[in-house]
């Protein structure tokens, strides 16, 4: 043993270790307990956050469903005139073509003829019923997140409801400055006159001012007839989109917009060179999408977003209806055409 050394007094380096140690424990325990109250405190924010926004979601889904209920009851509205508008239209379509066949000598004097002069100084014009969809407009865009529904409306409210309106005025206008016979009880009076007088019903044929007047107002009422048509498959496309739209809510389903492999078929045609399909998928073009030939007919595969659509088969150049399906409305050209949902 050296000098100066004292017995029993050597460092306790297992206590001073230990001791480390136990330090080190602490710290490490007071180093995940503030982890941890970071890591809830943050789980916290985001769940907040998260119920915020998931709360929000379920208020504009609500306004977006109340806005949906309002704008499918004001297009039934519009429909419902537009229907009527076509019936007024087609019957004076009928009239008008009627006396020119008068006035042409190929057909004789009828009643039909007396109710077109009786009525034709007046005319039915439509009125939009654009109240629910300019509160669409105002409370946002963003609201309808189906672009098919949005697209549809501004076709419905803002194009072809403009046409038929300026359509219906330049109509009225036509009708206001033009001469025009007055019938009452089978007997013509020249409204024209300064003081009216009877004519002869022969003279209709002798005065080239009617027949023309009459073509004039033939190619009008046509015109107001096949956009008044027009407006009415439109409108009722965004009327079925919308209530798919509504029940796609009530499924929770409404953000699945991949598109579904859907199969369209034509039965018959064996000798048909090329059998095309156009609609609004495709935005009617004729050579878009071609068929394949098969044992019975015709098929085709798309690619499709669910929804509703509209489409024709188009044959050699010449548009079919679809046979096979009885879901139908007829368009503005008079044919027929066929409904499809893709789900």
């Amino acid at each position: 043993m050296s000098a100066g050394a004292k017995p029993g007094k050597r460092p306790k380096t297992g206590e001073t270790s230990a001791m480390g140690r136990w330090f080190d424990v602490v710290r490490r325990i007071d180093f995940i307990t503030v982890l941890v109250h970071l890591a809830l405190i943050t789980a916290g924010a985001f769940l907040a956050l998260y119920l915020s926004s998931l709360h929000e979601r379920k208020k504009q889904n609500a306004r977006e469903e109340v806005l949906l209920q309002q704008l499918q009851q004001s297009l039934a509205v519009d429909i419902s005139n537009l229907n009527a508008l076509a019936d007024f239209r087609r019957q004076s379509l009928n009239e008008i073509n009627a006396a020119r066949r008068y006035c042409m000598g190929t057909q004789p004097w009828t009643d039909t003829i007396s109710n077109l002069f009786l009525n034709i100084s007046s005319t039915v014009r439509f009125f939009p019923h654009p109240g629910a969809f300019e509160s669409f407009k105002s409370t946002g865009i963003d609201l309808i997140r189906n672009p098919d529904i949005r697209f549809g409306l501004f076709t419905v409210y803002e194009e072809n409801f403009a046409v038929l309106t300026e359509q219906e005025i330049a109509y009225i206008n036509i009708l206001s400055q033009s001469w025009l016979p007055l019938i009452s009880d089978r007997m013509l009076i020249d409204s024209a006159a300064s003081n009216l007088s009877p004519l002869n019903f022969g003279d209709l044929r002798k005065d080239t001012r009617v027949l023309n007047l009459l073509s004039v107002f033939s190619v009008y009422c046509g015109n107001i007839l096949q956009v008044t048509r027009h407006s009415i498959v439109d409108g009722e496309l965004v009327n079925r989109q919308i209530q798919y739209e509504l029940e796609r809510m009530d499924k929770g389903k409404r953000h699945d917009r991949a598109p579904v492999k859907t199969r369209v078929t034509l039965h018959g045609y064996p000798y048909a060179k090329v059998v095309t399909v156009a609609g609004t998928f495709n935005s009617w073009v004729t050579d878009a999408d071609t068929f394949q030939k098969t044992i019975d007919g015709w098929a085709l595969e798309m690619n499709l977003r669910p929804g509703w659509y509209m489409y024709r088969f188009v044959v050699d150049g010449t548009w079919v209806d679809d046979p096979d399906n009885p879901d139908q409305i007829t368009n503005e050209y008079g044919t027929r055409n066929a409904w499809l949902l893709v789900e």
